[in-house]
């Protein structure tokens, strides 16, 4: 989220340049804040001036995602509904579509090695193995709807490194950071992510949704086998995948200087060096964490020489066969994910920030010279009890 942008402008028949070498700075925020001419034709020319750049095609596209993406201020009249809205969304018990964890940007690097979490909500402290949406949702029954939304900033959500609970790897972070919400009002769409309201305009969510379904579709020479019921657990397919020419490297954490907790470098490795990361999610779940693991192990195996070295011993201690080279470079990088309600991963049913995320990552990646691929690992969903 960027709220911010500053810098020098070139040439421009602004008043401030005139008759001297001197640079004309800018600011913009809301509002575009910089230097005008004082006298009354001078601001005529210069205000002129600046509707006539403004009118041009823009000279860097790239920054145009910027003015989409805009947070709520804490006075905005529209919080109240969107707020009133949450509070209906955190009493469904389940995961409705619209609602779903999102692990903090704080705690990213840290998820790999979480083995329990601590959670604290109206004072009630539970430790679970793993966390759900339900487990959070629970805590909130008794409240009436308007008062769920406000209950959830005075407890907290801790990860640590034992089944036990003993030993924390996380900052104790306010509960309602970890809950993404997307809203639809109006003609816009409201997302609640990490405890702020942001708003994306539609035209901007279907431009998001034209290069992720391009993405989705792009072929890939990765080929997965069926999630099925024998499998309850991510571990158990990714094992699974060891019988299938697969090097299996969920939960061997890579632990340097620069990630002391450690990374998971990829859940599986192919034959060919490709890195895929497999996930499996709840019907809309974000998957923003899955997409940013995927650049966090690609810049480490790229610039970090004891991250590289580590990774190597760890794909030699599974598969001495595997010819992977002491100066390995990833060129592919696959995320492999399945949908536990059986439904195709699709744009439709994907969140608009895990989206956005997942271009960010492709983007990052292939500007490293990476290949990158998303695979939809069907689900078989057991035929139900006559």
């Amino acid at each position: 989220m960027v709220s911010r942008l500053v810098g020098a402008i070139g040439t421009t028949e602004l008043t401030i340049g005139r008759g001297r070498r001197r640079t004309a700075q800018v600011a913009g925020t809301d509002s575009l804040k910089i230097h005008l001419g004082s006298r009354p034709e001078d601001l005529l020319q210069d205000l002129a001036e600046i509707r006539e750049i403004v009118s041009r095609q823009s000279p860097a596209p790239d920054f145009e995602a910027i003015a989409r993406v805009r947070p709520l201020r804490p006075r905005d009249p529209r919080r109240e509904t969107l707020d009133e809205k949450l509070g209906d969304l955190l009493g469904a018990g389940a995961d409705t579509g619209s609602l779903a964890l999102a692990i903090p940007t704080a705690c990213l690097d840290q998820e790999d090695g979480a083995m329990s979490y601590r959670v604290k909500v109206r004072g009630d402290r539970q430790l679970f193995h793993s966390l759900d949406l339900d487990d959070v949702l629970g805590l909130l029954d008794d409240l009436q709807p308007g008062r769920r939304p406000a209950a959830l900033p005075d407890g907290y959500i801790q990860m640590c490194k034992d089944e036990e609970g003993s030993e924390s790897i996380s900052a104790q972070v306010k509960a309602h950071k970890w809950l993404a919400a997307e809203i639809p009002l109006d003609s816009s769409r409201y997302f609640h992510h990490e405890g702020r309201w942001f708003e994306i305009g539609d035209q901007y969510v279907e431009g998001i949704r034209r290069e992720v379904h391009a993405l989705l579709a792009a072929p890939t020479v990765v080929a997965l086998f069926d999630w099925t019921s024998d499998y309850k657990e991510e571990k158990d397919y990714n094992e699974e995948a060891r019988k299938h020419g697969y090097v299996c490297l969920d939960r061997k954490l890579i632990r340097t200087e620069q990630h002391p907790y450690g990374i998971e470098a990829a859940d599986l490795l192919a034959a060919d060096g490709t890195l895929i990361h497999v996930k499996r999610a709840a019907s809309s779940a974000p998957l923003s964490h899955l997409f940013a693991q995927g650049r966090v192990s690609a810049d480490a195996l790229r610039f970090d020489a004891e991250a590289r070295a580590e990774f190597v011993r760890r794909v030699r201690s599974q598969d001495p066969e595997h010819p992977v080279s002491d100066d390995f470079t990833p060129t592919k990088v696959v995320y492999a994910v399945s949908l536990r309600s059986g439904k195709p991963l699709t744009t439709q049913n994907l969140f608009t920030f895990a989206q956005v995320s997942l271009l960010q990552a492709a983007r990052a990646l292939r500007a490293q010279g990476i290949d990158v691929g998303v695979v939809d690992i069907p689900t078989v969903v057991d035929d139900p009890m006559p």
